[in-house]
């Protein structure tokens, strides 16, 4: 099993994670079961010898909706524990594929869920991609990752939008995720796609977005506007990037600006000292 070098320090214990994860389905709390979830993306503090889902039932006090998905999430927060990535990256990628199945009218408030299983599988993927290149010099991991999470984006950009907060509350987190691996692969071509559909007429008004998230997608576009030679669109959009990221997200401004200055300067303009 691929074991990283740079582990996430230890968790909660798994009886506290399936608590908050009961409490959440009980109030159809989203933003609670994303909070759960990125606590067990940094592992668990305890072991269970038995099958995951008789300790759920254990633990929990009702029956649970996600109950597939809350098994495999604890299977991978302990696998991670344990230093084993590559059975983490499977249980979390398996949660993943269960969330987008049980997606459904009632179920909606889970959607953001599901955007914290996909950022903590590209996360990990990220780090065993770095760990396998450095080792063995290449790796085919955030392709496997890549299709999942690709799913999940096109299952929450197919609903359909009548400014209720549905599926598509989760579509551009999941863009943005896969806009990341796109430029960690080098594989830009596949941008396109995503961000044809992002700005498709049907899709969701993007002020209905939160604003880190329609600021990531903004960077993204103007970098990709700036490989190919885009000058004026990837200066509009780094610019509003720049102009909405908060001033203590020091290192985030500076990558905007390793593309913004070279920008301005291509262009015959000389950047302020604000700059």
């Amino acid at each position: 099993a691929r074991r990283i070098r740079k582990l996430p320090r230890r968790g909660k214990a798994m009886a506290q994670l399936v608590s908050e994860w009961a409490g959440a389905e009980a109030s159809r709390d989203g933003r609670r079961l994303a909070l759960a979830i990125r606590a067990g993306s940094r592992g668990v503090s305890d072991r269970w010898g038995g099958k995951t889902k008789a300790f759920i039932g254990r633990v929990a006090s009702r029956q649970l909706v996600l109950a597939d998905a809350a098994a495999e999430y604890l299977d991978g927060a302990r696998s991670l524990a344990e230093g084993d990535a590559n059975s983490a990256l499977e249980s979390w990628k398996s949660a993943l594929s269960s969330f987008v199945r049980i997606l459904d009218e009632n179920t909606t408030w889970a959607v953001k869920g599901l955007v914290a299983i996909a950022v903590a599988l590209r996360r990990v993927a990220f780090a065993v991609h770095n760990e396998s290149c450095r080792t063995q010099g290449s790796s085919d991991v955030l392709s496997v990752i890549e299709a999942a999470i690709k799913k999940a984006f096109s299952t929450c950009a197919a609903d359909r939008y009548d400014g209720l907060p549905l599926k598509r509350g989760g579509a551009l987190a999941l863009a943005n995720e896969l806009l990341r691996m796109y430029f960690k692969l080098q594989t830009l071509h596949m941008c396109r796609n995503v961000i044809t559909a992002v700005e498709a007429r049907n899709f969701p008004p993007l002020e209905t977005f939160p604003i880190s998230q329609r600021v990531t997608f903004s960077f993204f576009v103007g970098r990709l506007a700036l490989y190919k030679e885009e000058y004026d669109k990837a200066d509009e959009r780094l610019t509003y990037t720049l102009r909405n990221i908060p001033p203590q997200y020091v290192k985030s401004k500076r990558m905007v600006l390793e593309s913004l200055i070279p920008i301005r300067l291509l262009r015959g303009h000389v950047p302020s000292e604000t700059l």
